[in-house]
């Protein structure tokens, strides 16, 4: 998905981290009714493939989904992302990250094959790769997460 960059609220990283919806509900993320934003969590699993997570939230209601395997370039989207959600992560980030009203609009507008209920069609005036300049979109940077990871295991074997 494609995200604005909005205000990170809440960003921890979990060793073993068993990543279901039930367990995502009880890590007390800070969502209410009110919050609109999305949720990305980027993990690594037992076999060290790497999973990036997006949720996009609308008053505090998981409103678009997708899921991408990195190494084997595998995207999953809409109600299937939760039938493929039951991991455990070795390791893995989760960011919770606030958006406003507009750039809500533009996410749902942008990531439309995400949505799961609710198709209500958002139309710009802009072009999709506008849309993505005008909200600085937060592109899936994999080299520099890959990188990131190597270098903390390198770090961790070196102690």
């Amino acid at each position: 998905m494609y995200m604005p960059k909005g205000w990170i609220k809440t960003r921890f990283e979990e060793k073993n981290f068993h990543l279901n919806i039930k367990d995502l509900k009880n890590k007390h993320l800070g969502i209410d009714d009110s919050f609109s934003g999305y949720i990305r969590i980027f993990g690594t699993n037992s076999q060290n493939i790497h999973d990036d997570y997006y949720f996009l939230i609308e008053n505090g209601r998981i409103i678009a989904a997708e899921k991408v395997e990195i190494e084997r370039k595998i995207r999953t989207i809409r109600d299937d992302v939760f039938n493929e959600m039951d991991n455990l992560y070795k390791e893995c980030e989760i960011r919770v990250v606030r958006l406003d009203k507009s750039q809500l609009d533009i996410s749902k507008e942008i990531n439309e094959d995400c949505l799961l209920e609710n198709r209500v069609v958002f139309r710009s005036e802009l072009n999709r790769e506008e849309l993505l300049k005008k909200i600085n979109a937060d592109h899936i940077n994999v080299e520099r997460l890959l990188y990131k990871f190597e270098r903390r295991n390198e770090q961790i074997e070196n102690i």
